[in-house]
């Protein structure tokens, strides 16, 4: 029986908000707090460790977790109109899960994809109350050239005032 959980989360929030929003559910977690490495451009999950970050800290298995499920979850405070600082830094971390070599979708040149699997994408800002419209919107076209990079099905942007809410989003 496979025991793969269908979702990968990345998000920035504090430990107690964490508890209430993701436990119990069925996912592979990667919180900001983890202190995960800066990605360094180096190429190594490209060509040392193919699909694998040579950065040992407990975030290289977040492209070959991708990799295996349907579901791509990133949970984050907008600012000026894309994700926090420590999620991007994750997000740079997934690199792996794309190839090298290059392919034009929506006529421009992004990266072609390393796996079959097309994933579900959807980004939840919580902090909607100290958004313009001009960053929600700035963060949804952030959000949709995310997902073109990552060949995702369509993204789902949602925004919510705080975190508490999460859960009911997210089941």
């Amino acid at each position: 029986m496979d025991k793969t959980p269908p979702l990968v989360v990345l998000h920035d929030l504090e430990e107690e908000q964490e508890q209430q929003a993701l436990d119990g559910l069925p996912a592979r977690i990667f919180a900001a707090r983890q202190k995960a490495a800066v990605c360094k451009g180096c190429f190594g999950c490209w060509l040392q460790t193919p699909g694998v970050c040579i950065l040992r800290d407990g975030v290289q298995g977040l492209a070959p977790a991708l990799a295996q499920v349907q579901d791509l979850v990133i949970i984050s405070r907008c600012l000026y109109g894309g994700f926090s600082q420590p999620v991007k830094q994750l997000l740079d971390r997934s690199i792996g899960y794309i190839l090298p070599f290059f392919t034009t979708r929506n006529q421009e040149m992004h990266h072609k994809p390393r796996y079959a699997n097309r994933l579900r994408f959807r980004a939840v800002f919580y902090n909607r109350q100290a958004l313009t419209a001009q960053e929600q919107e700035v963060a949804r076209r952030v959000v949709r050239a995310v997902g073109v990079n990552l060949n995702t099905l369509p993204p789902e942007v949602l925004f919510l005032d705080d975190p508490k809410s999460l859960r009911e989003v997210l089941l």
